[in-house]
């Protein structure tokens, strides 16, 4: 007669076995989709950097810009990152009119400076860090790009990066993330603006 059932040893085994994969799984369920890790940020804010530098690449090498009511000439237009350490968020944005004043609603030519957020489809792109159910909540972002206004980073149409005060960088420039004791960094090189 043979016996058909689990030995206790087999159980045992089985239930540790069970109780580990528990272990690692529960916590990362609980986690969900609701935080980002910096390094996950770092990610985030580097594709969004070179996004920035597509747009002033692409957008000046157009001849005319259609307002939604007629073609507005194309002023040569560099595009900004601002990173606002005291408000906790980062947008992208322009100078189409080329009046000094960055990201007007409506400009000369009555088009918003703003720059739509491809991933949602807002008309702004303002990467919030804070607010209850953000999943970038807890992440902070350190920069210094030199100017006036240390947090912007800006490329014209060569994709070449400049401070906020319009000087070409002289230096690689690193943006520093974190998030609960966790880091991760990225490079901004001077001459060309490769984000790495």
């Amino acid at each position: 007669m043979q016996n058909k059932g689990f030995s206790l040893i087999e159980l045992i085994m089985v239930m540790a076995l069970v109780a580990i994969v528990a272990a690692v799984v529960v916590p990362l369920i609980f986690r969900g989709g609701s935080t980002m890790t910096a390094a996950a940020m770092a990610r985030k804010v580097k594709a969004d950097i070179q996004y920035a530098q597509e747009l002033a690449m692409a957008k000046n090498n157009m001849a005319q810009v259609w307002t939604g009511a007629a073609w507005c000439p194309a002023q040569p237009q560099n595009y900004r990152i601002r990173m606002n350490f005291a408000a906790n968020q980062y947008e992208i944005y322009n100078d189409q009119d080329g009046d000094g004043i960055w990201g007007e609603d409506s400009n000369a030519c009555t088009v918003s400076e703003d720059v739509r957020n491809p991933s949602s489809g807002e008309v702004f792109f303002l990467i919030q860090l804070t607010g209850a159910g953000n999943p970038y909540t807890g992440i902070t972002l350190n920069a210094n790009f030199g100017g006036a206004t240390p947090g912007v980073l800006e490329f014209d149409a060569l994709g070449i990066p400049y401070d906020s005060d319009g000087n070409r960088l002289t230096a690689d420039k690193t943006i520093t993330i974190a998030k609960d004791g966790e880091t991760a960094q990225i490079t901004v090189t001077q001459n060309t603006g490769r984000v790495q």
